[in-house]
């Protein structure tokens, strides 16, 4: 039940951070605003893309590469919002 709406509480509040975000910081996507932030454009899009299309999740994520252990944190993922609702 729980990850069944939590993912949209999620973005819900991601985009409600990002609208105030834009209206309470000034020059936000200005390169040479006073808090150095900066927006992302294509380049973003471009290296995820990268990544997951050339070098695949398979070959980040099979047993003996470098991220293999977080494999286990999808485990917990599924088992620990139970847990939380049950106790």
């Amino acid at each position: 039940m729980m990850s069944c709406w939590l993912p949209g509480v999620s973005a819900n509040s991601s985009l409600e951070v990002l609208r105030w975000m834009f209206s309470n910081i000034k020059d936000l996507c200005d390169p040479h605003n006073t808090q150095r932030f900066t927006c992302a454009g294509s380049k973003v899009v471009y290296n995820a893309s990268i990544i997951w299309g050339t070098i695949g999740p398979q070959r980040m994520f099979q047993q003996g590469q470098v991220y293999s252990g977080l494999m286990y944190f999808f485990i917990l993922g599924v088992g620990r919002p139970r847990h939380v609702v049950l106790s």
